[in-house]
C-alpha cells in the first residue's frame, strides 16, 4: 500500500491533554460530550493519529488539546476541532486519525516546524 498523504507526517508519540467527542454520526445534538483518554502516534499539519482504550467511530466530530515541543524546552499546547476520519479498533483499544477543522495559522506554523525538525533527525 502506497502512502498518499498530503501533509509530511512524523511519527512521534505526544501527550494529548483532553479528547473529546461532541458527536457521533448515530448521535443528536443533544447527547452528551464524552471526554476520553488518548495518546498521539504521529502528528501533520492536516491532523494527527491516536490510540485510545475507548472505540470511536469514523466521523465523529471531537475537540481535541494536546502538547508538543516548542521552543526552547517548553510545550506548546494545541487546540482544535477535527472529526474521525478513520479508526481501528483491535487488541483492547482502538488506532483513529483525526482531521484537523480549524486548526490556527500559528499552530499550524508550530507544527509544521516540529513536524520538519523531527523528519530532519
Amino acid at each position: 500500500m502506497v502512502e498518499q498523504r498530503r501533509d509530511p507526517r512524523a511519527f512521534v508519540r505526544f501527550k494529548v491533554d483532553q479528547l473529546v467527542v461532541t458527536q457521533t454520526p448515530y448521535s443528536s445534538m443533544n447527547d452528551e460530550e464524552v471526554y476520553m483518554s488518548a495518546d498521539g502516534a504521529n502528528i501533520s499539519v492536516g491532523g494527527i493519529g491516536l490510540t485510545s482504550p475507548s472505540v470511536v467511530q469514523p466521523l465523529s466530530q471531537v475537540y481535541v488539546i494536546f502538547s508538543i515541543p516548542g521552543p526552547g524546552d517548553g510545550l506548546r499546547s494545541i487546540s482544535c476541532e477535527g472529526f474521525v476520519a478513520h479508526s481501528h479498533a483491535g487488541g483492547g483499544g482502538c488506532a483513529f486519525g483525526v482531521k484537523f477543522l480549524n486548526l490556527a495559522p500559528a499552530d499550524m506554523a508550530a507544527i509544521d516546524a516540529y513536524v520538519t525538525s523531527v523528519l530532519a533527525t
